[in-house]
């Protein structure tokens, strides 16, 4: 969807992991990585890779503030 930065799909092989995917949207989002990049309107995009691999891990979102799987 338009209002996802990412999102993370998790397959499973019984009880393992067998696959994750994370996709980035890169059409209705723009990122950056230094801080010279940085810009009012960008996402941080090592923040949202350590967001979904936190998904991939098994942790949820959460309202904790400063966290980074606190739900955007």
């Amino acid at each position: 969807p338009r209002t996802e930065q990412g999102r993370t799909t998790i397959y499973w092989a019984g009880p393992k992991l067998f696959e994750a995917d994370i996709r980035i949207n890169g059409e209705h989002f723009r990122y950056f990585l230094t801080e010279e990049e940085r810009s009012d309107s960008a996402v941080h995009f090592e923040s949202l890779m350590v967001h979904e691999l936190g998904h991939v891990l098994g942790l949820s979102h959460n309202e904790i503030e400063g966290s980074v799987m606190q739900t955007a």
